[in-house]
């Protein structure tokens, strides 16, 4: 079973599978990597936007010292001093074979008609989203909050990994706020796209139903309702609507009726969106990921509504605030999940490894994050030091004259799966170039007779 609820202090092992309340500090690509297939019922990510900029909370906030890097390009210039964020997506890009041919030209024409900035933006964001599309059970949802930056490219990549039949919505949330512009609209909405993973997802309609008479006020951004309406409304057992996919009511359109909850982290949304996507799209017990937590408003949701939770980011302040608001919500309403006591999140830095049916069998893809080197390792053992071309034995002395090979060559559509890699001696590797093991076989059988 995926989740379990250890108690505040328990060791979780190193490589274990998720459990309930679990905060991963980490590169969220190769957590994903790692969760079992077919084991989260809701994700919600909150991504970067592809803006151009670099954000900070402000200094003094709970959030002090959260950023996060939100320029992209295919740069290489920058490696003498390391692996930045933009070699580190180029180098996972170009090696992510796996990745279906309709992601890969969705990619490439963002690129050709966008510039290479939304190119690398989105080779990020697909490697991810083929991974959030493994994990989700067949009756599992994704929202994926974005701006039109970025929407309508991140639409397509939706649309070649879940299908268009599955979307669902592209949900426009609308908000407040100062600005002071002249050449065109004010720019006041999100967009959040809605996708199921099959046409059996749940949708809880009649836990999100509002008034029908509800009056909107923009002075105020909340809404008035007269009780004769309500009266009628109860003559005719008819108690409200669920929402239209255009969301600018009350707490979730008016900033300063939710200031009280904010922490400075940049792109902080209220609790109050999160509570409605969390509600429409998972019941109590539904284990909800959130890859992109932030400051963990998705997981706050979560708790609140009694489901189960894990939060990735690649900050540590994640697990501060998360532990925080929660605790917080937690005295001020007697909340508890599933009548347990919170307890803080397990925090987790390390990688958990997969143990369901299609990884034991070895068809998923290498994980990128590993050197040349460690796979070839791995290899050796698993072959004996043994050529897999002419057979010929080399001693661990002489282990580096063998060579990495993939066994259907990338140029014929091979993939960089462990099933697909193995090891050759030079001279077979040269002999096979790009050919099939069948061909160098032949080669070989036709060299002894």
């Amino acid at each position: 079973m995926l989740f379990s609820l250890p108690m505040s202090g328990q060791t979780v092992a190193a490589g274990a599978q998720p459990t309930n309340r679990t905060i991963f500090t980490a590169d969220n690509l190769p957590v994903l990597r790692g969760i079992d297939s077919e084991t989260i019922d809701l994700i919600y990510l909150d991504p970067p936007f592809n803006t151009g900029k670099q954000w900070h909370a402000p200094i003094g906030s709970d959030a002090e010292g959260a950023s996060f890097n939100d320029i992209w390009a295919w740069d290489d210039l920058a490696e003498a001093e390391g692996e930045t964020l933009a070699t580190s997506v180029k180098r996972q890009w170009l090696n992510a074979l796996h990745i279906e041919s309709p992601i890969r030209a969705v990619v490439e024409t963002a690129e050709s008609t966008a510039g290479e900035e939304m190119g690398a933006y989105l080779a990020f964001m697909a490697m991810r989203l083929v991974e959030m599309h493994r994990v989700l059970k067949p009756t599992g949802s994704i929202y994926l909050h974005c701006d039109p930056t970025a929407s309508h490219y991140l639409k397509l990549l939706l649309d070649s990994l879940f299908g268009r039949q599955h979307f669902r919505n592209e949900i426009v949330w609308c908000y407040t706020g100062p600005g002071n512009v002249k050449r065109w609209f004010k720019r006041k909405h999100d967009t959040i796209l809605f996708y199921v993973k099959s046409n059996d997802a749940s949708f809880n309609a009649d836990d999100l139903r509002l008034p029908y008479t509800a009056a909107f006020t923009p002075a105020r951004g909340l809404h008035r309702t007269s009780p004769v309406d309500f009266r009628a409304a109860e003559k005719r057992h008819d108690l409200g609507k669920v929402p239209t996919d255009w969301w600018a009511d009350g707490f979730l359109s008016n900033v300063s009726a939710w200031r009280s909850e904010l922490t400075g982290y940049p792109t902080q949304k209220p609790l109050a969106l999160l509570e409605r996507i969390v509600t429409a799209s998972s019941r109590p017990g539904d284990a909800v990921l959130d890859p992109f937590c932030g400051c963990a408003t998705a997981c706050v949701a979560a708790e609140k509504l009694g489901r189960r939770w894990i939060g990735i980011d690649v900050s540590e302040l994640a697990v501060l605030l998360c532990d925080d608001r929660i605790q917080t919500m937690q005295n001020e309403t007697g909340q508890t999940n599933f009548g347990i006591p919170y307890h803080d999140p397990v925090h987790r830095t390390d990688v958990p490894e997969r143990t369901d049916s299609s990884a034991l069998v070895g068809e998923m893809p290498i994980d990128l994050s590993l050197p040349k080197e460690a796979v070839k390792q791995r290899l050796y053992e698993q072959q004996s030091g043994i050529c897999n071309g002419c057979e010929r034995h080399f001693p661990p002395e002489f282990a580096d004259l063998m060579d990495l090979d993939h066994i259907k060559p990338k140029s014929r559509g091979g993939l960089h799966t462990w099933p697909n890699v193995q090891l050759l001696c030079r001279t077979c590797n040269v002999r096979k170039g790009s050919g099939t093991m069948a061909q160098l076989r032949k080669r070989l059988s036709q060299d002894v007779a």
